[in-house]
């Protein structure tokens, strides 16, 4: 329908940050989407975690135990006469148990009919230059408000015992170190689940439109504001306040970007902008020239207030322990 307002119908980019960055990864890989029906996509913080997607029936099942458990109903009917107040305590009841997340994507043989990185694997989704990327601490806006921002080493072994398997746990000190060496176990957390869902999930999809000869760009978005809480670091959302700086009066109302942070936006916005015109991010003007992603360089661009390309920084912690589970859909459910 963009014709309707002087847009060009030959020319649609979809983009969307968290569940929105969701959205467009099953867009991406949903046959219910025709070939030719955008030509380029975004996804920021939205490659989809292997675990947090299920099945019809268990989404069902799950769901229902859980509405069954907090409301005592085991009829329609008294769900139906359940107040909208009542509604709303389940549903923050619900969304803590399962971290934040309140609702999940499932596979009903419509909209998505696998699991996601089985699609990566076999080459099943819409061929499109994409731009993907994450930011550097993406799951402390989920881990730090649990424990107010500390917590001591048992919590934390506590915690992602609630997040990963058992096969999964005797491997992470493997990787990354015992926790017990770390002068922060919260940072320690917060490092390994942000590597798990966030940096090597779009990693992954970031190498795999790369291998199928599509222009692919990775970034990092690595700027912490002054005033942002100590705990929650480049946290989830944090790059928003750069694309939407209006935000910023909302989050931190005597807070205004300091020149350096609007050079910082501007070169953001023109990226976003110049990929949404040309599939390509980089403009004359480029202070940092973005590379497309190579499997071979394993390169992203780090947005800070030194931008820059890196290679192989995720490499080893992606390669060793995530990208196999990932494949193997091993990590438990929340």
């Amino acid at each position: 329908n963009i014709h309707g307002f002087g847009g060009d119908p030959q020319q649609i980019t979809i983009g969307g940050e968290s569940a929105g960055g969701v959205s467009v990864t099953i867009l991406l890989m949903s046959s219910l989407v025709s070939n030719q029906t955008f030509q380029r996509a975004i996804i920021q913080s939205g490659a989809i975690w292997p675990n947090v997607i299920s099945t019809l029936e268990n989404a069902l099942n799950n769901s229902g135990n859980i509405l069954r458990a907090l409301t005592n109903c085991t009829t329609t009917q008294c769900m139906r006469n359940l107040s909208v107040d009542r509604i709303l305590e389940i549903q923050d009841v619900a969304s803590k148990r399962n971290i934040g997340v309140i609702t999940i994507p499932v596979i009903d043989d419509y909209v998505i009919d696998d699991f996601m990185e089985n699609k990566l694997a076999k080459g099943d989704f819409h061929k499109v230059p994409l731009l993907i990327g994450s930011n550097t601490n993406e799951t402390s806006s989920l881990v730090c408000p649990i424990f107010n921002g500390t917590a001591n080493r048992t919590q934390m072994e506590i915690f992602l015992s609630t997040i990963y398997n058992s096969t999964i746990l005797n491997e992470i000190p493997t990787v990354y170190g015992p926790i017990s060496a770390s002068k922060n176990p919260l940072t320690y957390v917060n490092i390994v689940y942000s590597d798990s869902w966030a940096h090597c999930g779009s990693r992954r999809m970031a190498a795999k439109f790369s291998d199928y000869g599509l222009s692919s760009y990775f970034y990092t978005y690595n700027y912490i504001l002054p005033v942002a809480p100590t705990c929650f670091g480049v946290s989830h959302t944090a790059e928003l306040t750069m694309f939407f700086p209006s935000i910023l009066s909302l989050l931190y109302p005597h807070y205004k970007l300091t020149t350096s942070e609007q050079e910082l936006a501007r070169d953001m916005i023109l990226y976003w902008v110049n990929f949404i015109r040309s599939s390509n991010p980089n403009y004359c003007t480029s202070a940092i020239n973005w590379n497309i992603y190579l499997t071979s360089s394993d390169n992203d661009l780090v947005l800070d207030m030194d931008s820059h390309m890196r290679n192989q920084y995720f490499s080893d912690v992606c390669i060793n322990i995530w990208d196999r589970y990932a494949a193997m859909n091993m990590l438990s459910a929340f």
